[in-house]
């Protein structure tokens, strides 16, 4: 900044010189006429060049430094942005492996209890093991008879009720995905 000053000053002085010489010239009587012994001619005005002080383009002169002052406000303003967005970014990845650790957990669960289930319905009589699956939604009745043994499973379905054993083999008969049988399209 000390450069920027000292050539703004350099400027003044150098307009403040020719703003004096311009004084002294309108001043001083025309000497080349002096040897006529007429009336001293009205001095003639010079022409000064209109210099443009720096004061008087303030707004011109600083107008670099207000972009680079606003340049910098923006790259700090995102900078911030950026940091906050990073740590929300790490706290949702934090909650989204907990909750791959819950459902993993969750899913381990259902198994073990599956496999449970499964093996406790295998060594059921089939006409009790009949019963307890017409008691049981369809959904949890079909998973766990797909699970046993086809044997097993077509000696329990033998011993329900038609409805009820059409019903869970219908859904048994369904993909995994969800989308349902029509008649084989």
């Amino acid at each position: 900044m000390s450069a920027e000053l000292e050539t703004v000053w350099n400027a003044r002085r150098k307009l403040a010189l020719l703003a004096l010489a311009a004084c002294l010239v309108l001043m001083l009587p025309d000497m080349s006429h002096a040897s006529e012994a007429t009336a001293p001619a009205p001095p003639k005005i010079a022409a000064v060049p209109v210099a443009v002080m720096p004061k008087d383009d303030y707004c011109a002169n600083i107008a670099d430094l207000a972009a680079d002052a606003r340049h910098m406000l923006q790259m700090k303003t995102l900078e911030d942005i950026e940091k906050k967005i990073d740590q929300k970014i790490a706290l949702l990845e934090a909650k989204r492996a907990e909750s791959e650790a819950f459902l993993k957990k969750r899913n381990d669960a259902i198994k073990e209890t599956r496999q449970d289930l499964v093996d406790i319905f295998s060594k059921m009589k089939p006409d009790v093991a009949a019963a307890q699956f017409e008691i049981l939604d369809v959904e949890t009745s079909a998973s766990i008879l797909k699970q046993l043994n086809a044997r097993v499973a077509g000696t329990i379905l033998n011993e329900m009720k038609a409805p009820v054993a059409a019903a869970i083999t219908v859904k048994m008969a369904e993909p995994v995905s969800g989308v349902k049988l029509d008649g084989g399209t």
